[in-house]
């Protein structure tokens, strides 16, 4: 799917030649891996301008809508990168009944920075409604404030509490009333460079067993949040070596063992094939069996 701004946004901001192309992974595993209830989307970001982009943030919206709109409730995990939203009550009117799941979104690997680096994280905003705002009210959100422009709590980052946690910062314990729940979870400021072209790489999943609450639910994504990350930390392993055996010319990387270097199962890559990304760093994050720069090119070829 490809997406672009080259036209006025109804917010009256003006088009600034954004291109987004955005590529879905579905993944079936004979296992209970939760990558069977989970949805992988890497976003291209191409800016199409010769200008730089400077104060940039880059937002993640998700109107998550579980069953009922109108009963939810929204957390988030900042240490493992993950917004998430369930159900106020135990009845889900309307939608799942009594068997209601818990919807999250886990930021896998954020934008790059101007030298190489991975964009922290840095705003998970909780919102009723996020519609027919303008231009600056976007960015205010963006940034970690309210539309208005007033602080957001725990400098933008909300309910960032386990709900099963009584005294903790949860909407559960704070006891708001459930209703329309939106999130926004943004990095930045940083600049996005002309002609150059970032990306951003997301799970989208669900947690359902049945017999539970949905807080206890959410108890899961605090106990194995870590579960999708580490899988694509890993380039998903099972699947790549299947994708290698498919498409054995995608590697972009030749492993290069050398034992005086290698320590604690760490490996060294040599560079065969250089990818275009928005710099020129060529530093592949840690993979115990295939490399890459941004993503395992096995499992996003393209």
């Amino acid at each position: 799917m490809v997406y672009n701004s080259f036209t006025a946004h109804p917010s009256g901001f003006g088009p600034i030649a954004l291109e987004v192309q955005a590529q879905i992974l579905a993944y079936k595993s004979n296992n209970s891996s939760p990558l069977n209830n989970a949805l992988i989307v890497r976003y291209k970001i191409i800016n199409r301008t010769d200008t730089d982009i400077n104060s940039c943030y880059l937002g993640l919206f998700a109107d998550f809508d579980i069953g009922n709109p109108g009963d939810d409730f929204m957390g988030s995990i900042p240490n493992k990168n993950i917004m998430y939203a369930y159900n106020g009550d135990l009845n889900d009117e309307g939608g799942f009944g009594q068997n209601i799941p818990v919807m999250a979104v886990d930021m896998l690997r954020g934008p790059l920075d101007t030298l190489g680096y991975e964009v922290q994280l840095r705003h998970i905003m909780a919102l009723e409604n996020a519609d027919n705002l303008q231009a600056s009210e976007y960015y205010n959100l963006l940034s970690g404030r309210f539309a208005d422009g007033s602080p957001a709590p725990n400098n933008g980052v909300m309910y960032a509490g386990n709900p099963s946690d009584p005294n903790g910062n949860s909407e559960q314990a704070l006891g708001n009333a459930p209703g329309q729940r939106v999130g926004l979870a943004s990095y930045g400021p940083f600049t996005l460079q002309s002609s150059s072209v970032n990306e951003l790489i997301v799970a989208y999943y669900y947690v359902y067993e049945p017999g539970k609450t949905p807080v206890e639910m959410v108890q899961q994504l605090f106990s194995n949040g870590n579960t999708i990350q580490g899988l694509y930390d890993n380039c998903f392993m099972d699947a790549a070596l299947y994708l290698m055996l498919r498409r054995p010319t995608l590697a972009l990387f030749h492993k290069k063992q050398e034992p005086s270097q290698t320590r604690g199962g760490s490996c060294h890559y040599h560079i065969i094939k250089k990818v275009s990304r928005q710099t020129s760093s060529t530093k592949p994050p840690r993979c115990p069996q295939f490399a890459f720069l941004r993503t395992c090119p096995l499992m996003f070829p393209y």
